[in-house]
């Protein structure tokens, strides 16, 4: 299985002087993933910050999955990220 692993720009936390963040929960997970066979890439979008439509342009549209940790504000980055992505057709699985 292919993952994208996205670490999100923490905007707050980085314009507050403390500066980019190693993703070491992502990094935690990836290893692994590796080592279990899938192929695993990280998308470290605190450093350069990028924008939100470009973290969204680098993404497969083919499942999502979004991780927040409390007591961080992400400039609402989890948020626009679902808005934008393309549900996926109504299916037994999806319909109410």
């Amino acid at each position: 299985m292919r993952i994208l692993l996205i670490n999100p720009p923490y905007r707050a936390i980085t314009i507050r002087g403390m500066g980019p963040q190693v993703p070491l929960g992502l990094l935690s997970i990836g290893g692994p993933l590796i080592d279990a066979g899938h192929e695993v890439r990280l998308l470290n979008a605190e450093e350069p910050l990028l924008a939100d439509a470009k973290i969204v342009a680098r993404v497969p549209q083919q499942r999502l999955g979004i991780h927040a940790q409390l007591g961080i504000e992400a400039s609402g980055f989890h948020g626009k990220w679902a808005e934008s992505y393309r549900r996926p057709a109504a299916s037994p699985r999806h319909s109410k």
